[in-house]
């Protein structure tokens, strides 16, 4: 059987056109399949789906290195118009034709689940439709990339303001937080017509497919089959019992240490502890080098890996004009590699968010050389898990991050005492988080289903003011209710990635059982999570959560159990106070 070669360079994948490609679908489709060549077929699917995935994610990837690119995303659309579309006609014919052949390749049952909720999912009408909402959420990358404030006589990026908020000055904390609000309210309009354009492509995305509304849409499409729109709702009513008041009792703490009579919005990222901010490297290639110590010393194939990531191009970590927000990792699975791109501006949250990416980089690696995943229709893990990889990196790697000597010169970050700060801000942005996960999330359930309120982004601000209030009461607003009620507008996965957001949440319950099992034992914890890596999309996540020593958790009880060990951790690091 005529099969797409896997040995191909980039330069050889980017060339495709789509009459280089259609002759192998073509071939797939005209096979008669049997018992003795499903394997042999399934493996020509599979080369195919790696080599799309490649190019979209390269094609991808280029917009977002320079969001004004306009050759970049004219590439891109052009894949998207002439490539990707008729590959989602070939593979429902694929799918249909395997789920029609009645037989049951060994050990692919998650993949068969996946393509069965594929194929129910696939409807002609949103061919261009899904394609359209794709390039339309390209543009938020393009009006938040373009955001940038005077300061000091220079232009700024408004991430590059992010560090003065870390001042010990509060009015200089002040002027950049209204400055760099102001900036992103300016937008206002632009990312409500945006929104409005999202909102009814998605809605029509679901109802095409036969389904009432978007999030019943995006919950098969995402294969959540371990939890349901119920059990999400019950996560976050009991994130409100156990982390509102830890959280609220941290602000206490804060605000008396800060000396302040209300906890203004500037305040809640400078460090009280301290008269300093964390600075965990002054040079980009600094931050390289150490991070790649810090990988060794998780396991030394991770620092091998991750040597290899910066070696060959595959790091674009720090901040410039015109780069898109935020931050990602990408599989390029014909070329075997990983490529990871962030917004460093050289804070103590970038130095994580550097572990968190390499934690999926690292995830990436595993499932590719663990032996265990045989065809690319399993190789993903469900995202839940895929977050785990990553936030569960971040927290081996908190002890990692200090030198024995006192000196962090030596190809560590921090210092002892300021490793103290550092593990303190790392459980605090956990505990910090997760209510403001769920403030995402919940807007999203209530968007999605209620798309006549939703279409008015008036309603959009008013609940998610509302959602602020409920999950995030520390915080004085006063006076800038806009800023506070627009925050749904500084979330980009709410326009680029709708519903991919409780991932985090109930990636953080397992991330923070990891951190507990590595205080047992090390080794053992990372072991244990390379072990649950190595399964790929394999099996369900309810067992890969299991492989890693670990358990899915929406209940008040389990969760209550786990925070009050963060807790009690938070205690002893500050016993000294």
């Amino acid at each position: 059987m005529l099969k797409l070669s896997t040995d191909l360079t980039v330069e050889q994948l980017l060339a495709f056109q789509w009459r280089d490609l259609e002759l192998y679908y073509q071939e797939l489709q005209k096979v008669t399949l049997h018992e003795g060549n499903i394997e042999d077929w399934l493996e020509g699917w599979s080369n195919l789906d790696k080599a799309i995935v490649e190019v979209d994610n390269r094609r991808y990837a280029a917009t977002t290195q320079d969001t004004t690119d306009q050759k970049a995303k004219e590439a891109l659309v052009n894949f998207l118009n002439t490539i990707k579309v008729n590959v989602q006609i070939y593979d429902q014919q694929l799918t249909e034709k395997l789920l029609n052949s009645g037989i049951m390749p060994s050990n692919f049952q998650m993949g068969l689940l996946s393509l069965r909720t594929k194929a129910a999912l696939y409807t002609k009408r949103n061919l261009n439709l899904l394609n359209d909402q794709y390039v339309a959420a390209t543009e938020y990358d393009e009006i938040t990339g373009s955001q940038t404030v005077e300061w000091d006589g220079e232009e700024k990026t408004v991430t590059e303001l992010q560090p003065l908020l870390l001042s010990n000055d509060r009015s200089k904390r002040e002027a950049v937080w209204r400055a760099s609000m102001q900036r992103q309210l300016d937008d206002r309009d632009k990312i409500n017509a945006l929104w409005r354009r999202l909102l009814e492509m998605r809605n029509r995305i679901a109802i095409n497919a036969g389904l009432s509304n978007y999030r019943e849409y995006r919950w098969l499409e995402l294969y959540r089959f371990a939890y349901t729109p119920e059990n999400a709702l019950q996560f976050h009513d009991s994130i409100e019992k156990v982390f509102v008041p830890a959280v609220s009792k941290l602000m206490h703490q804060h605000k008396r240490r800060l000396g302040v009579r209300k906890l203004r919005p500037w305040d809640l990222l400078v460090e009280s502890l301290t008269d300093k901010p964390l600075v965990p490297y002054s040079d980009p290639d600094e931050m390289e080098e150490k991070a790649i110590n810090v990988f060794h010393k998780i396991h030394p194939d991770f620092g091998r890996a991750y040597r290899h990531m910066r070696e060959n191009g595959l790091l674009d970590l720090h901040n410039r004009n015109n780069k898109a927000p935020g931050g990602y990792t990408l599989e390029f699975p014909i070329s075997g590699e990983p490529f990871s791109l962030l917004n460093c501006v050289g804070l103590h949250s970038d130095l994580m968010g550097v572990l968190h990416e390499g934690g999926h980089s690292m995830h990436f690696y595993d499932i590719l050389n663990g032996g265990k995943v045989k065809y690319y229709q399993e190789f993903e893990s469900p995202v839940e898990f895929a977050e785990v990889a990553a936030m569960g990196t971040e927290l081996l790697a908190l002890p990692h991050m200090v030198s024995n000597d006192g000196d962090p010169s030596g190809g560590s970050f921090y210092s002892p005492e300021d490793h103290r700060i550092a593990e303190i801000q790392a459980f605090r942005a956990i505990l910090t988080f997760i209510p403001f996960m769920s403030v995402v999330d919940l807007f999203q359930h209530w968007a999605y289903t209620n798309v006549s309120l939703a279409s008015d982004p008036a309603n959009c601000d008013a609940k998610w003011a509302e959602l602020w209030d409920r999950f995030l009461p520390d915080a004085d607003w006063k006076g800038f209710e806009d800023f506070k009620a627009t925050g749904w507008h500084r979330k980009i996965h709410i326009f680029s990635d709708p519903f991919y957001y409780i991932e985090y949440g109930l990636a953080q319950m397992g991330a923070l059982q990891v951190w507990q099992n590595a205080q047992r034992d090390q080794a053992a914890a990372v072991n244990a999570l390379r072990r649950a890596f190595m399964l790929g999309g394999t099996v369900g996540l309810k067992q890969l959560f299991n492989a890693a020593d670990t358990d899915m958790i929406f209940e008040v009880e389990p969760m209550q159990a786990l925070i009050d060990t963060v807790m009690a951790r938070m205690d002893e690091l500050t016993s000294d106070e």
